[in-house]
Formats: structure tokens, C-alpha cells, sequence
């Protein structure tokens, strides 16, 4: 009795062992590169209406990439990399077999737009309004300044006058200019 039970079991597991091996599913791989050589960072996207959404992988250093366990059915496979051309190739998986794609990628053309938005506000000439600047140095600079018959400025100094003994430096850095319009009249 035991041999007969011993028996049984051998035979259902040999009868079941069989299916188990088989291999329902295929896989994808292949290279990714452009006219100079392995293109590595590739994102590979494979859809198909075999599969739940989508799969994606990354292609290596070489380029190489493989995306395993897809159920058999046709495939779209979809090749992106920012700076190219992105590029789709249509393949049939089969089950327990290894289906090449090779791609090639073509550098694409690259645009860039710069928009500069802003607002400015007009300068009115007729207006006898003068907005006073805090001044780093002497708080009666523009009082002395606005006194003068015309200043001469230039390179950042001021002449004030011939009577002077030095030029008066406005500003922290060389190159800034004071401008001041003659017309106005000062605000004390």
C-alpha cells in the first residue's frame, strides 16, 4: 500500500513539474547609442496592450538594457534622453525567447527662448521734484552739490568748482556717477 501511495505521488509531481518549467513570458534587450559611440542613461519605455501600464529601464554604461518577464504580444518601445531625438521601434515578443532592439539615437536640435519681463518707470523732465539718497559719506554733499554754479562729474568725481582744493569721490566703486539736473531747486 505504501509503494501504491508512494507511487501516486511521484507521478503527479512529474505530471505537474513539467508545466512548471515552461516559460510563459519574453524579454527585451538591447543597445542604445549614437554616431559616437554607447549612449548610457537612455530611459527605455515599453507599452502594449499585453501589459498593465508600462515598463521602463535605464540603459547602463555600455548602453545595454533589458526588460525581462513580458507576456508574449506585440510591443511599442520607446527611446528618450534629453539633448535627442526621442525614437520608437514596434517589436514582437514571443514567449521564452530574447528580442533584440538596437537603437540609434540622432541628436536633437536644441532652442532656447529667454523672456525678459519687467516694468520701468519713466523719468519725467519737467518735474521739480527731487528724491533725496542716503549718502555714505557727508549728509551735506547734495546741499553743496545743488549750491555750485556746474559741477563737473566724471569718472566718479565731482570738481566743485576751481576753488576747490580736491575732488569730492561719491559712491563706494569707481566708475559710478552722480547726475544731477540743474533745474531743480533744492528741497530745503
Amino acid at each position: 500500500m505504501r509503494r501504491w501511495v508512494f507511487l501516486c505521488v511521484v507521478l503527479c509531481l512529474a505530471a505537474v513539474l513539467p508545466v512548471g518549467a515552461q516559460i510563459a513570458t519574453g524579454k527585451i534587450e538591447g543597445k542604445v547609442s549614437d554616431d559616437k559611440g554607447p549612449l548610457p542613461g537612455v530611459t527605455i519605455t515599453v507599452s502594449s496592450p499585453s501589459l498593465q501600464g508600462n515598463r521602463t529601464s535605464v540603459s547602463g554604461a555600455n548602453g545595454d538594457f533589458s526588460i525581462p518577464l513580458l507576456p508574449p504580444g506585440e510591443y511599442t518601445v520607446r527611446f528618450e534622453l534629453s539633448g535627442y531625438q526621442p525614437l520608437e521601434e514596434k517589436v514582437k515578443v514571443n514567449a521564452a525567447q530574447v528580442t533584440r532592439v538596437d537603437a540609434l539615437m540622432q541628436q536633437g536640435t536644441f532652442t532656447e527662448e529667454v523672456v525678459v519681463t519687467g516694468a520701468f518707470e519713466p523719468v519725467s523732465t519737467t518735474s521739480r521734484e527731487v528724491k533725496v539718497v542716503p549718502l555714505s559719506r557727508e549728509s551735506n554733499v547734495l546741499k553743496r552739490l545743488l549750491e555750485l554754479p556746474t559741477p563737473a562729474i566724471g569718472n566718479g568725481l565731482v570738481h566743485l568748482g576751481e576753488n576747490a582744493s580736491r575732488p569730492l569721490q561719491l559712491g563706494s566703486k569707481p566708475g559710478q556717477v552722480l547726475r544731477l539736473l540743474r533745474r531743480l531747486s533744492p528741497p530745503w
